[in-house]
């Protein structure tokens, strides 16, 4: 799994993406912002250092996005487009239950530490604007595949919720445990062991996962995903 933890991060987002992306306003923003956030982290990002990065008035921020909050929104929303995407690009290849699983998990996981500002927003819901129509779709395609992949059905179904939610929780703790360096230093930083005991952890929840029965009784109705 050397291609999961073998990451550039987001540190490549220079500026010359910004100007090399010929991009509008509001995309050279979000552009802007994604390096800011890689940068600087959440709690130190501002508009106007958006702004002069992006090479865009200072008003320009407030004019497309209203606040930080929704440029954040703008950003999650980004962000699990990009995660469904990739989620549903390795469930299309053929695979099934636990091989299937576990691909999802390697690619969620990827996605994380390629990341891991960007993702450590995506779960903030303090941050954003939570009722956002776009983010809240964002969110379920991401989780729809995931429900997919654990139960062949729909999130809402009985049961499937549960499991679903599960592995969600597994595959993001995971996450967290690898980009904090808490794994690293039980593997005294041998990435080499480290890359093998994230397979393993994944490849064997993804067994057990799918061999759990699913719990009787209404599933979740919330539509949001997870959280």
């Amino acid at each position: 799994m050397s291609s999961t933890l073998d990451h550039a991060g987001e540190s490549s987002l220079a500026l010359r993406d910004v100007d090399a992306a010929g991009a509008g306003g509001r995309e050279r923003l979000l552009l802007a912002a994604r390096y800011e956030l890689a940068e600087v982290g959440v709690g130190a990002v501002s508009l106007r250092s958006i702004a002069r990065r992006a090479g865009v008035s200072h008003a320009a921020p407030k004019h497309h996005f209203g606040d930080r909050a929704g440029l954040f929104t703008a950003l999650a929303t980004e962000g699990f487009g990009h995660l469904a995407t990739s989620l549903r690009q390795a469930a299309s290849q053929g695979l099934r239950g636990q091989d299937l699983l576990s691909a999802l998990g390697r690619t969620y996981l990827g996605c994380a530490l390629e990341q891991p500002a960007l993702f450590d927003l995506m779960i903030r819901p303090e941050l954003v604007r939570d009722d956002d129509a776009q983010l809240q779709a964002a969110q379920r395609d991401a989780y729809a595949v995931l429900g997919e992949a654990v139960g062949g059905g729909p999130v809402r179904s009985a049961g499937n919720a549960d499991r679903t939610n599960i592995a969600w929780a597994f595959i993001h703790g995971l996450a967290v445990l690898v980009r904090t360096g808490a794994l690293a230093r039980a593997t005294r930083d041998d990435p080499r062991v480290l890359d093998e005991i994230a397979d393993d952890l994944i490849r064997h929840f993804s067994a057990d996962l799918l061999r759990r029965p699913k719990r009787r009784g209404p599933g979740m109705t919330s539509e949001k995903g997870p959280r």
